[in-house]
């Protein structure tokens, strides 16, 4: 049967009440995003957890509606997306401070400054978002502020934008009872909520209004550690252009969040929603013209700073993250030593790689798979490296006859080779032209296993590099 021929890409209103139907979708998992359209400002007001699409989970003969409050109730879309558009000065785009267009407006107003937090966890006596143990993370650049008047039926008499530095003010606002929400444009924060009253024409100051983050930030630096003391000292420059990830314990790119981050022109970079809270991740920063001299780590409530040196260089750091909390970790880093100094730090050379477990290949040809960035890594796994044979042009044979080697049931050619280091002859199998294994160059080497508490590797750690510092810990009374 042929395949349903799609009249158009994505959703479309019916019936005018604002229901989006997605045809012919397959069981998987989904992004789903609303774009207002062009030319007008609209600005979201819901979230799944921190981000403006929803994530959506399609199963087999799925309807749209949410499966778990369909009984007894009456059905509503899985997915839920709230606009709202600021309010301007007449005959202008100027954000307008002048609440409510009743007939007679009210001489009160609301003062504040909306500001980002973190939290510490747990919180002292339980109370989260705003109590004890809370720090400010940034002031939220031109916050939207909305008022809800309860008097008249929860009605939005207000939706406006606050100043770059976070500060907003209504005005003209009735004696009365209101809802105030505010939140920030990128719904990296929390929307949250205060109820207010205004009597007598009073001009109300809330001061800073809290908005917690929904996830854990891991930012920081990748320097050029001239003085090799695994800090970015001062006048030690960035590195731009450098890529960094974000792996699940098992090695593969983690699945939600911002999983990949690129130093600016400065060598800062930053992963402003790292995820899964609450579980070890791996860091990584691997680059191939550069080794790891050490690591500075320091969290919001931890003192001094830390440095763990690399003793030869490692390329994963763990990391726990927690909801609200940032981390800022500096990779200090340095090219590859020359040979004959062996002293300052590894020398130029050696082989970096993983192995996976392949659950997906395209390529029939093993050789030409590519990995992808949701297949595991496989732990306890051997690897060889092998010595190529050489051999003479003229007779095929060996040149050293006594070094031991593999001969394929195909037979030998011996084929011209040219490397980086110059020509040879060497011998490769007379049906995939592979070269022939001669001696082992070194040991085996046992691909990594991650432990309960990880450290990071292949140079492990005596205790994990990075982890939240705690409060001490509190008894009911």
């Amino acid at each position: 049967m042929a395949s349903p021929k799609l009249a158009q890409i994505g959703g479309h209103c019916i019936s005018g009440d604002g229901i989006i139907t997605i045809k012919y979708l397959g069981p998987d998992r989904y992004a789903s995003t609303v774009t207002p359209p062009n030319g007008q400002d609209w600005y979201q007001t819901s979230t799944l957890e921190g981000w403006h699409d929803w994530d959506t989970w399609s199963i087999e003969g799925w309807d749209g509606y949410d499966p778990e409050f369909v009984q007894g109730a009456e059905p509503f879309p899985f997915a839920e997306f709230g606009f709202v558009q600021v309010q301007t000065q007449a005959g202008t785009n100027n954000n307008s401070t002048a609440c409510c267009n009743y007939p007679s407006s009210g001489s009160g107003s609301i003062h504040g400054t909306v500001v980002g937090i973190g939290e510490y966890s747990p919180q002292v006596g339980g109370v989260n978002f705003g109590g004890q143990g809370k720090y400010i993370i940034e002031n939220i650049n031109q916050p939207l502020v909305s008022l809800i008047d309860t008097g008249r039926d929860d009605t939005t008499v207000y939706v406006g934008r606050g100043n770059p530095d976070g500060a907003f003010s209504i005005t003209n606002i009735p004696d009365g009872d209101y809802v105030l929400s505010f939140w920030d444009e990128d719904q990296a924060y929390l929307l949250t909520q205060a109820n207010v009253s205004i009597q007598g024409g009073q001009a109300l100051d809330m001061g800073n209004l809290d908005v917690a983050a929904w996830h854990s930030q891991v930012y920081g630096k990748v320097c050029n550690d001239t003085n090799r003391n695994g800090k970015c000292d001062t006048g030690e420059a960035g590195i731009p252009g450098l890529a960094l990830n974000l792996l699940d314990r098992d090695n593969k790119v983690a699945f939600y969040g911002d999983n990949t981050a690129t130093t600016d022109s400065n060598g800062n970079y930053r992963f402003p929603r790292t995820y899964p809270l609450g579980q070890w991740v791996v860091t990584q920063g691997y680059w191939e013209q550069f080794y790891t001299v050490g690591v500075t780590y320091q969290t919001e409530n931890q003192p001094t700073e830390t440095t763990v040196m690399a003793n030869g260089g490692f390329v994963d750091v763990s990391s726990f993250n927690l909801i609200g909390h940032q981390t800022r970790m500096d990779w200090a880093v340095h090219a590859y030593e020359a040979p004959n100094h062996p002293e300052l730090g590894p020398a130029i050379g050696g082989i970096v790689g993983e192995v996976l477990a392949t659950t997906t290949r395209n390529e029939l040809d093993a050789r030409f798979a590519a990995a992808e960035s949701y297949e595991p890594g496989l732990p306890d796994a051997t690897v060889h490296m092998y010595w190529p044979v050489q051999c003479d042009a003229a007779t095929g044979l060996p040149t050293h006859p006594s070094e031991p080697y593999q001969v394929p049931a195909a037979g030998t050619h011996c084929t011209l080779a040219t490397t980086a280091f110059g020509s040879a002859y060497y011998l490769t199998d007379a049906d995939t032209g592979a070269f022939i294994h001669g001696p082992e160059a070194q040991d085996p080497y046992t691909s990594e296993t991650g432990s309960d508490r990880p450290t990071a590797s292949p140079a492990a750690l005596a205790a994990p590099v990075v982890e939240q510092v705690l409060p001490p810990a509190t008894k009911r009374p």
